[in-house]
């Protein structure tokens, strides 16, 4: 997951023979349509008070949530000696947006993402400790005392 977010973007990419302008076009237009079903569903709730709106919103706003939650919890089982083949290749895929962000997302995402996931591998992980000196010499100061530690 960490090490290998290269390998899982090269093997999507050989599974889609590089189309990536259609994605990009799915990928834009399907968050077009999830912010217009909340702001469709928040008019729902205000002017009708249903309680199956309240429950569809909160599904929509917390699924996200939980899915960035669990990406430090994945990233510590997928390093782990005993975690399966087929897990690696799993949690890799599932994560890729995920992986993406910690890769290529802007310094604050990073450098977030790379302190959450050292809470479930350790600050000696050589990993996570090679990204926090990265984000320190970037000019982050509070990554900087992290990775003194």
């Amino acid at each position: 997951m960490l090490g290998d977010g290269y390998l899982v973007r090269e093997e999507l990419a050989a599974a889609t023979n590089g189309d990536c302008a259609v994605m990009t076009l799915i990928v834009s237009t399907l968050a077009v349509a999830v912010a217009a079903f909340c702001v469709w569903l928040t008019v729902r709730i205000v002017n009708r008070k249903e309680r199956w709106a309240k429950w569809t919103l909160a599904a929509a706003v917390g699924m996200p949530v939980l899915y960035v939650a669990s990406f430090g919890p994945a990233s510590w089982i997928y390093w782990q000696k005993w975690c399966p083949q087929t897990a690696h290749f799993s949690i890799g895929i599932f994560y890729a947006p995920a992986q993406w962000l910690l890769d290529e997302g802007p310094r604050p995402v990073r450098v977030a993402l790379t302190w959450y996931c050292c809470q479930f591998n350790g600050p000696d992980d050589p990993r996570l400790r090679l990204r926090l000196i990265r984000s320190a010499e970037e000019g982050t100061a509070s990554s900087y005392r992290a990775a003194q530690d």
